[in-house]
C-alpha cells in the first residue's frame, strides 16, 4: 500500500530524482540568500505567518514534551536551521546545526544572525562528533530522501551523540497534510517516500531508545485559514491524521 500511494502521488505531482531535486533546492537557496544580503527580501522563516506559526507550534510542543530540558540541541540535516532558532529562543540552549551543504548553512546563518550558533558541514551518517555530547537531536524533512540502510546509519549516530536522558525527534512529511498537498501542488515533489509514524517509531527501537510520543503533528493548515477554523479545531484535525508531520519521539536509556 505505501509503495503504491508513493507511485501515484509521484505521478501526480511530477516527483523528480534526488540529484536533481537538490540542484534545484540549491539554486533557490542561493537566489534567496543572495536577496537577503542585498536587502530586498528576509527569511521567510522569520517573517511570513505561516512559517512563524508553524515553527512556533512545533518549538511549543517539544519544549512541553521534554519539560524544557533542552541545554545542547543538535540538528542534522540543517536546512534553514529554523526550528533550532525557534528552540534557542524558548530555551537559550547552545546550538549545533550540521548540513553536508555549504549553502544550507550559509542560510542558516542569516536566520541566526550574529546569535552564538556552531555550523559544521558533515554527512549525517558520520558525525564528527562526541559519544553524548547532547541533550536535545532533532531532524525534520531529512530521511525521507534516504533508502533503509542510509536512514538507519543516520539514526545510529544521531543516539550514538545523545547523552543518557536526552531526546530524539524525527519527523517527515504526511502525505495526507492539506498543507504538504498543497505545497507539492505548487512546487512539485521531490524524492520523499512515505514513512508513517509507526515505520520512525520502529526506526528508532533499536537504539536504546524508548519511544515517549509519535504520531501527527498539530499544524495542518496556513496562518490564513484561522480566520475560518479554529486553531483548537486545526490542532484536533492535525493530530488525528492531517498534520503537516509524521514524528517520533524518544528517549535515550
Amino acid at each position: 500500500m505505501i509503495k503504491k500511494i508513493e507511485t501515484i502521488y509521484n505521478k501526480i505531482f511530477n516527483a523528480t530524482s534526488g540529484d536533481a531535486e537538490w540542484e534545484k533546492w540549491h539554486a533557490r537557496t542561493k537566489q534567496k540568500i543572495q536577496e537577503i544580503n542585498e536587502g530586498t527580501a528576509v527569511p521567510k522563516e522569520l517573517s511570513e505567518s505561516t512559517e512563524i506559526k508553524y515553527y512556533s507550534m512545533l518549538s511549543e510542543y517539544l519544549v512541553k514534551e521534554t519539560n524544557g530540558k533542552i541545554n545542547r540541541i543538535l540538528e542534522v540535516g540543517g536546512g534553514s536551521g529554523a526550528l533550532s532558532y525557534y528552540l534557542q529562543e524558548r530555551t537559550s540552549a547552545q546550538c549545533t546545526i550540521v548540513d553536508n551543504s555549504d549553502v544550507a548553512l550559509e542560510y542558516a546563518r542569516l536566520i541566526f544572525d550574529k546569535k552564538n550558533v556552531n555550523f559544521i558541514v558533515a554527512n549525517a551518517q558520520r558525525l564528527p562528533l562526541e559519544t553524548g555530547s547532547f541533550d536535545f537531536v532533532h531532524s525534520v524533512g531529512l530521511i525521507e530522501h534516504f533508502s533503509d540502510s542510509d536512514i538507519n546509519s543516520m539514526v545510529v549516530e544521531m543516539a550514538r551523540v545523545l547523552n543518557k536522558g536526552g531526546f530524539l525527534f524525527l519527523a517527515v512529511p504526511n502525505f495526507f497534510s492539506p498543507d504538504m498537498l498543497y505545497l507539492w501542488y505548487k512546487y512539485g515533489k521531490g524524492s520523499e517516500r512515505y514513512i508513517t509514524s509507526k515505520d520512525l517509531s520502529k526506526i528508532v527501537i533499536n537504539n536504546n531508545l524508548v519511544v515517549t510520543d509519535c504520531g501527527h503533528s498539530e499544524f495542518s493548515f496556513s496562518a490564513n485559514i484561522n480566520e475560518v477554523i479554529p486553531l483548537s479545531l486545526e490542532k484536533f484535525l492535525g493530530r488525528n491524521g492531517l498534520g503537516f508531520l509524521n514524528y517520533v519521539l524518544c528517549k535515550k536509556i
